[in-house]
């Protein structure tokens, strides 16, 4: 069966570039391996680049003369081993335990997962990579389509284990048919032949002391990849890396070195400024420290997990509790708190699990979001979060949650996808359940800063309240001051009414702030379906949903309601316990409520 590598382009195409694949690859792979001995993961990074005098040399171990055949039967340019200056990529672990497992029978261990299976990865739980697909980056930034590697076990093989493989296309030669991945190995024909490493410690002690590899005495992972292409350097492997991995390095659980420079967590802002671009700020960095200190301690902010969320924040928290977290927000302290969740797999299991959320003023103005899976950050999710002011972070390593989001992960680690083969394979409810997870950043900010009445027309929120009567104000300026900056969190005064998100749907309900004397509460609310970019209101179809047709449902008590449009209606009440329930719309698809005052 003909196996052409072309998921390689899940790894360089305009949402993930090659080199940050590479990085995010190799140290997945590394804090996936961390040994139970250690505490941290060290990887050292170094480009190589050849005297003319060692090329030969270098060619004997790639057996040029085979390798090239092999090359230009693929389709690719045999001449390139004619080029200068020849360069390599040395990728070493520490702290880790290696690729472990059998090295001349398949089974379902890291080492036959590496070196043996296209596409298919055993790793589960906690372990970050997931899609079998990774390595093949380390072929890609070849230009020979190759690499090597030496692993040293942790309670396995005792001596060092080299291989090779390149990957190429299938191909022919003198009409013999060729596999596309090509191996450096021993074969042994009694196992089925199954490639096995070279442990002769003669031979791969002459390949370490050539590439300068440091395998010998400890255990964990070498990867050496020859003809490093261009485009490659320094710079962006390290700005790949502060962008990546800062997370795991800022709490302390790895720390990394490319060519002389050394990223640790003391070290990290001086490169952040350097390869961060916009993205790092002293504040944040402290946010992502304080974060880390929450998390090593026993103090836990505002615990939900024995709580039901059917109500979204607003049935969870009581009126006390949301003044406490609004007021540590106004103060510039740190939010946090714990998020439950219920998950179901496919053999009828519940795991009762959860995610923590964490957000702090940003006094800069600036701000941010991080959706975090144990020591990965899923770049592309942020899109998921806007707030301006604050910074916010959903983080999520409980061994469950952890377990769920890693299959629903594409190849690259960037974002999560309901409908990625193994989430759809092993959970059930894997749509609501990821919104759930996404959204739970935006209903936190919404659930705060409706009631402290601050506003940015900007956003897209999946659930949006506002008292109406500084609207003009606040919609002239964008919620920002002069200067352009979101403005400073308000005191929190008291609020008449909360949004709250239901299955297929949202209610609006008095908080007994509104009395009698305050004469009748007029609400006009508008709705519309979310989207990712522009306002949800405007780009509003009356093909998505119609009140006036009766396929939604709205049922007030101790208020009545009037439809108005396709999408909107107004809600008198003169009960300050009011309750307004609205049902009947899509569950695969996200809501933006706006509920505004009416004078």
């Amino acid at each position: 069966m003909d196996k052409p590598p072309t998921q390689r382009d899940q790894f360089n195409n305009d949402d993930v570039k090659l080199v940050d694949a590479l990085i995010r690859e190799a140290v997945q792979n590394s804090l996936d391996a961390k040994s139970d001995n250690g505490s941290k993961v060290f990887i050292k990074i170094k480009i190589l680049e050849f005297e003319e005098k060692k090329i030969p040399d270098l060619h004997e171990f790639l057996k040029k003369d085979e390798l090239k055949k092999h090359l230009e039967a693929s389709r690719l340019d045999g001449d390139v081993f004619n080029a200068r200056p020849v360069r390599a990529l040395l990728i070493e672990d520490y702290g880790t335990s290696g690729l472990t497992g059998s090295i001349d029978l398949k089974d379902e261990n890291p080492f036959s997962d590496f070196w043996r299976c296209i596409g298919v990865s055993h790793k589960g739980g906690r372990n970050l990579g997931r899609w079998g697909l990774g390595k093949l980056v380390f072929s890609g930034v070849s230009s020979i389509r190759t690499f090597f590697g030496v692993t040293k076990q942790e309670g396995g093989h005792p001596e060092p284990l080299l291989m090779g493989q390149a990957v190429l296309l299938n191909h022919s030669i003198d009409g013999d048919r060729y596999d596309s991945h090509g191996f450096y190995s021993q074969k042994v024909e009694e196992n089925g032949g199954l490639q096995i490493p070279v442990v002769d410690p003669q031979e791969v002690g002459r390949f370490c002391d050539f590439f300068g590899v440091e395998r010998a005495e400890k255990n964990g992972l070498s990867i050496l990849i020859p003809y490093l292409i261009e485009g490659v350097d320094e710079r962006k492997l390290l700005d790949a890396l502060i962008n990546n991995y800062f997370f795991p390095i800022l709490f302390e659980k790895l720390v990394v070195e490319i060519n002389d420079k050394l990223v640790d967590s003391s070290s990290f802002y001086k490169y952040a400024k350097l390869h961060g671009g916009n993205n790092f700020s002293e504040q944040m960095i402290s946010f992502v420290k304080e974060m880390k200190e929450i998390q090593g301690s026993s103090t836990v902010g505002l615990d939900l997990t024995s709580r039901s969320m059917r109500e979204g924040l607003g049935g969870a928290v009581s009126s006390e509790e949301g003044d406490e977290l609004r007021n540590k927000l106004s103060s510039g302290a740190l939010v946090d708190l714990k998020w439950p969740v219920l998950l179901k797999n496919k053999k009828g299991e519940e795991f009762f699990t959860h995610f923590s959320i964490y957000m702090k003023k940003a006094s800069d103005g600036g701000g941010g979001a991080l959706f975090v899976r144990d020591a990965i950050v899923l770049t592309a999710e942020k899109k998921h979060f806007r707030g301006p002011g604050v910074f916010a972070a959903m983080v999520a390593d409980d061994a469950s949650i952890s377990d769920f989001l890693g299959d629903a992960e594409n190849p690259a680690h960037t974002t999560w996808s309901g409908t990625a083969e193994k989430v759809s394979r092993n959970w059930k409810s894997v749509s609501g359940k990821l919104r759930e997870v996404r959204r739970a950043p935006q209903e936190l900010y919404n659930f705060l800063f409706g009631a402290l009445e601050h506003r940015d027309d900007n956003a897209l929120l999946d659930l949006f309240s506002l008292e109406g009567e500084e609207k003009g104000k606040i919609a002239e300026g964008r919620g920002r001051d002069k200067t352009g900056k979101p403005a400073s969190i308000p005191p929190p005064r008291a609020k008449s009414y909360r949004v709250s998100r239901h299955a297929d749907g949202f209610s609006i309900s008095g908080t007994g702030k509104h009395s009698r004397e305050d004469g009748i509460l007029v609400l006009k609310v508008r709705i519309a379906y979310d989207v990712l970019r522009g306002s949800p209101l405007s780009k509003f179809s009356d093909m998505d949903f119609d009140l006036r047709k009766g396929a939604i449902k709205i049922k007030p008590e101790g208020a009545t309601c009037s439809v108005e449009s396709a999408n909107s209606f107004v809600i008198e009440a003169g009960a300050s316990d009011f309750k307004v329930v609205v049902t009947g719309f899509d569950t695969n698809r996200d809501l933006f409520v706006s509920a505004m005052r009416s004078s």
